[in-house]
């Protein structure tokens, strides 16, 4: 019912728990992941051996072009991108598959924890120029204030560890925008050309998840340039072509 697409970006550490994680639910169909840069052998459960599939790359890949590139071995209902450091103890699936019996909900996501238990941020408002002026000053920020078991509810967009998404909603809409979104940004712009259809983004409390957040771009000077060139191209492509 469901294809997992996971880059590895030298992440060899952090594959085989989530792919044993994963090996527990049935829910799961395939997992396509992805060696973004050589890879070492990775462990992991016989018994998602025969529906797992290893792409190794031969150059570097963007985000964008991996999870498209996985996608395109989809053959399943629902395609579900999932980060490396990522874990997942209980299984989020079935509630967030139910909430599909809307027709028009396209993307679905859990609630994110650090691995403190508290609640990341991968639910936010655009981010629109006041929005980023108001957080710079601390006069408000561009995220939802909800707590675990809320009711589900739409944010504006969903941070891409983790986003459940119908196969056929991804596959009209184009795919993530390989062009304009080398790294950053594109979940973002994803879910923006999703609204404009008329499409649901939803955001499901009541499912978890554990991120142990990498937050390269600000740390690494050459992160931090892809992420301001994917903020610019994401404000060229939306604002400054309207």
């Amino acid at each position: 019912m469901i294809t997992v697409s996971i880059v590895n970006h030298g992440h060899d550490n952090l594959i085989s728990p989530l792919i044993n994680d994963l090996s527990h639910f049935t829910d799961v169909s395939k997992i396509i992941l992805t060696n973004n840069i050589p890879s070492k052998k990775i462990n992991y459960p016989h018994q998602v051996k025969s529906k797992t599939i290893i792409i190794n790359n031969k150059r570097i890949k963007g985000f964008s072009s991996n999870h498209n590139s996985a996608f395109n071995m989809c053959n399943s209902q629902y395609f579900c991108i999932i980060n490396p450091d990522v874990r997942i103890p209980e299984n989020p699936f079935p509630d967030m598959l139910k909430l599909f019996k809307n027709n028009k909900i396209a993307i679905v996501a859990p609630a994110v924890l650090n691995e403190k238990g508290n609640i990341e941020d991968n639910a936010r408002k655009y981010p629109t120029f006041i929005y980023l002026l108001m957080r710079k000053f601390g006069i408000n920020n561009d995220t939802y204030d909800y707590q675990l078991g809320d009711s589900t509810f739409e944010p504006d967009w969903l941070a891409g560890m983790f986003l459940l998404i119908k196969s056929n909603d991804f596959n009209e809409i184009g795919l993530l925008d390989e062009k304009n979104f080398f790294i950053y940004c594109e979940d973002i712009d994803l879910c923006l050309r999703l609204n404009k259809m008329g499409k649901k983004i939803i955001l499901d409390p009541s499912s978890t998840i554990i991120h142990d957040a990498q937050r390269t771009s600000r740390r690494n000077p050459i992160y931090f340039f892809y992420h301001l060139n994917s903020m610019y191209n994401f404000y060229r492509k939306h604002y400054f072509n309207q």
